[in-house]
């Protein structure tokens, strides 16, 4: 029922502007997630972009850039540039989360669905799924 789903999505943008989290990060994934449910990825980008200048002395957000890396695949075709922030999200990865097989293996399966027909970011992906299997 796509009615349904958009009008909770829509209600839910007010919320998301007015809650005051620590880290802020939570928020602004919150938020990024409800522009992403509204197809908002102008919006979207632009909360991404907050999230990674919020998260840049702590080493970066895994969400958010995961989410710019699907942009740069998705919405302008920049495999190159996607390809080197994807080598970018897995070091956050091995920083982060380096015993988090499902993680890893969650996190490979929309580039996997998406790009394997460039071989730059087919050898991330492969490399990702491999990780996954050994932890």
């Amino acid at each position: 029922r796509p009615g349904i789903t958009s009008l909770v999505t829509t209600s839910a943008m007010p919320w998301t502007s007015s809650i005051k989290l620590w880290p802020p990060t939570l928020a602004l994934l919150a938020k990024m997630k409800v522009q992403l449910a509204l197809q908002d990825w102008e919006q979207a980008m632009e909360t991404t972009q907050r999230c990674l200048l919020t998260t840049q002395d702590q080493g970066g957000c895994v969400e958010a850039t995961s989410l710019l890396v699907l942009e740069l695949l998705v919405k302008e075709g920049s495999r190159e540039e996607a390809a080197n922030r994807l080598a970018d999200l897995l070091v956050l990865l091995d920083r982060f989360e380096p015993k988090n097989h499902t993680l890893y293996y969650e996190m490979s399966l929309p580039y996997a669905r998406i790009v394997c027909v460039h071989v730059y970011v087919c050898v991330h992906v492969c490399w990702w799924v491999g990780v996954s299997c050994v932890c």
